[in-house]
């Protein structure tokens, strides 16, 4: 039983016609009769007695009635105290966040927290790892959803959100593409596709090169992950990329990672290809101050993000 089922019973009991309840719950009357039978279908029993002239309500229905207008009481109570409390949660906002993670949508986040809370000015800011890191630093961003350095400042306070292995991407005609995995040591006469230094999980992959032993026989920097990967689409070479979250499953030993962009039909697909056990791995999350540090509206945006993780794991 859902308040939007017991919503279209009241209209119904109310208006007595299901033309005149389907406007007054602004949808069609398929739509409306199909809910009336669900929930008459979970009670188990009928609710109104339907003529070609009226409806009435059975026993049931209107033992039903009573109750059901207390409950959409209750819950008109219960969203009035929540907004409530939102209008009592004021002040800027500024979220910072970097392209990577898969389980969480940053920006209907944002929304969904700006519904809850209008009375909170917000600011997003979008860009690279270590640019975002900075200005949580700086506080010039109050909460950032980006992915975590192998190091973070000691002034910072970080929840992980999503962790997994790095990969290798290589072209689908590489020959190494239909491995079911690699070593690093194995790369070593190839052109590897890196980026910058700033690049938030850069170093996890440095170090893996060092503590492998191995250097490139040749790399080239792009400014950033998809032009890293554009690269990799046209034969310049492979790349160690963020690979597949550590909570999906893995049978598929190559697959081509779902986020990579493939906008340009003419380059040739992307394969994934695990690294054999020791590879890096790369992390991804929740980024602030201290909390004694933060605002009413930067703990309630954590808040927030914790419960949307929570959710998406369930």
């Amino acid at each position: 039983m859902e308040l939007r089922q017991l919503e279209h019973f009241v209209a119904v009991a109310e208006e007595g016609h299901f033309n005149r309840a389907a406007i007054r719950c602004h949808i069609v009357r398929s739509g409306l009769s199909a809910s009336i039978r669900e929930l008459e279908r979970d009670l188990g029993t009928q609710l109104f007695l339907r003529t070609t002239r009226e409806v009435r309500l059975t026993a049931a229905g209107q033992a039903l009635l009573v109750e059901a207008r207390r409950t959409l009481a209750a819950a008109a109570s219960a969203r009035g105290a929540v907004i409530e409390a939102g209008h009592h949660v004021r002040g800027p906002l500024s979220v910072g966040f970097s392209d990577g993670i898969r389980t969480l949508d940053v920006p209907a986040l944002v929304a969904n927290f700006h519904a809850l809370y209008p009375a909170v000015t917000i600011a997003v800011v979008h860009g690279e790892p270590k640019t975002i890191l900075d200005a949580v630093v700086s506080a010039a961003v109050d909460v950032a959803v980006t992915y975590l350095p192998a190091r973070l400042p000691a002034c910072l306070c970080a929840e992980v959100l999503e962790s997994g292995p790095f990969v290798l991407a290589c072209g689908s005609e590489h020959p190494l593409a239909g491995r079911s995995e690699v070593e690093l040591a194995e790369l070593r006469a190839e052109t590897v596709i890196t980026v910058p230094s700033w690049w938030g999980a850069r170093t996890d992959v440095d170090e893996a090169w060092a503590t492998a032993g191995v250097t490139p026989a040749s790399h080239i920097e792009a400014n950033d992950l998809e032009t890293a990967l554009d690269l990799v689409r046209v034969g310049a070479g492979v790349a160690i990329v963020p690979g597949l979250c550590a909570s999906e499953a893995s049978d598929d030993l190559i697959r081509r990672p779902v986020w990579y962009s493939d906008a340009r039909p003419w380059r040739s697909a992307l394969s994934c290809v695990p690294l054999a056990c020791g590879g890096p791995t790369w992390t991804y999350g929740m980024v602030s101050a201290a909390p004694a540090l933060l605002t009413p509206a930067a703990h309630a945006f954590l808040d927030g993000l914790r419960g949307a993780r929570a959710a998406s794991t369930a």
